[in-house]
């Protein structure tokens, strides 16, 4: 079996070996903690290409009705792929097949009319994302999407993540030999997940200037054949989202009282002291006892608590001390917090070896064998990271565009 070099395939429309998929623009509120009602972000959908080669579709549980480009979908569906489900009203069985919905060779693409259809069906989100976080994370885990912290309830682990939040794509990957008259598919080949580009888009006034939320996207891989990761598309390292610390949640000096939440029980002045929201864990021999300084004489500046690096503006990670409230000085000194671990594309992207061929330990599937009819499958979740520093309220109307790519060695 002959492989081509994938850097002479960079010729024309990316040869005949590649996917991309674009996840359009956001805009609304997207400060996650200080507006809960209104934390939404919209997007215009996802639509993907595919190729003779690489053909890309949907696996799906249950029947889509596809509103348009009905006829260049194939409708796949095995007849030993099959599951019951018990009917909770009936008490009965019901038979489902799985459909695996591919577009048709040389259709020329996947529509975002095609992934939006699946995603309205099964009810994830199609037009509005909200920021979310997978908390502590290490890579090889499953991750668990959860809501934003409880404004002032610290104690409350925050709920898991509607679907209606996030999108979450089953995609499924056929590879096709190019020197046969038949259809044949091919066993044993990559799909490299081979360039994620996460960028800001122009505004309503037509500009970019300020837009930083594009840095709070991640992408969830779900592998059946290695390691689950998140990958940041906007670093190209390895990195890792603090998940703890002091906030304001009730609003900055445009969106509330701007200081780090507290206690603020009127009947029980001595005590009240700042909240410590998310994932993280007293360093040896401190407590909240011994951790605090005594309230300050008059209500502080601006403080970066957090390490966001930017004390001059105030935002959810950067506030102020009040005056009649112990503090936290330095978080450093007194926790350890727990992080959310990321892949950065360095990682992630194939490398090419001494042969010209594409290597990677995070090709995000592998195509099976007969037994399983060749199918590569993986799952995506596209969300925003309500931790990272750039979701804040002045990234209000900011838009973004994330562009994914995907590649395999080409068969003859």
């Amino acid at each position: 079996m002959k492989k081509i070099n994938p850097l002479k395939l960079a010729i024309g429309i990316l040869g005949f070996a590649s996917v991309a998929s674009l996840v359009g623009s956001i805009s609304g509120t997207i400060a996650w903690y200080a507006f809960s009602t209104r934390a939404l972000v919209s997007y215009t959908g996802t639509s993907v290409q595919s190729t003779t080669q690489l053909q890309i579709g949907i696996k799906s549980d249950v029947v889509v009705n596809f509103t348009t480009n009905a006829s260049l979908i194939d409708d796949v569906v095995f007849d030993e792929d099959l599951y019951y489900a018990d009917d909770d009203e009936y008490h009965i069985h019901k038979l489902y097949h799985n459909h695996y919905y591919f577009m048709k060779v040389g259709s020329g693409g996947m529509p975002a009319a095609v992934i939006n259809d699946y995603l309205s069906t099964k009810g994830y989100a199609t037009n509005v994302l909200e920021p979310l976080s997978s908390y502590e994370y290490e890579t090889g885990e499953n991750i668990n999407l959860r809501n934003r912290p409880t404004t002032n309830r610290p104690d409350l682990i925050p709920t898991e993540a509607e679907k209606t939040k996030y999108v979450e794509i089953p995609f499924v990957f056929r590879v096709l030999s190019a020197n046969s008259d038949d259809i044949i598919y091919i066993e044993n080949h990559d799909i490299f997940l081979s360039n994620a580009t996460a960028i800001a888009a122009p505004n309503l006034e037509g500009t970019t200037t300020g837009n930083v939320i594009h840095n709070s996207i991640r992408l969830y891989v779900d592998r059946t054949n290695g390691d689950n990761y998140i990958l940041n598309p906007s670093s190209s390292i390895d990195g890792k989202d603090k998940v703890a610390g002091v906030l304001n949640l009730t609003g900055g000096s445009n969106l509330g009282n701007g200081f780090y939440d507290y206690d603020n029980n009127p009947s029980s002045p001595t005590f009240m002291q700042e909240y410590l929201y998310g994932d993280y864990e007293w360093k040896p021999g401190k407590n909240w006892e011994n951790s605090l300084s005594e309230p300050l004489n008059e209500n502080s500046g601006l403080v970066d608590i957090n390490g966001t690096g930017n004390e001059d503006i105030e935002t959810t990670f950067t506030s102020r001390h009040h005056k009649d409230v112990k503090y936290f000085s330095n978080l450093d000194e007194c926790i350890i917090p727990h992080y959310a671990n990321y892949l950065g594309t360095n990682t992630v992207f194939p490398q090419k070896n001494a042969q010209g061929d594409y290597e990677s330990d995070y090709a995000v599937c592998r195509t099976g064998n007969a037994s399983v009819h060749y199918l590569g499958l993986f799952n995506m979740k596209i969300y925003l990271e309500g931790w990272d520093f750039s979701v804040v309220d002045s990234q209000l109307q900011n838009k973004f565009y994330l562009g994914l790519q995907f590649e395999i060695n080409i068969v003859r």
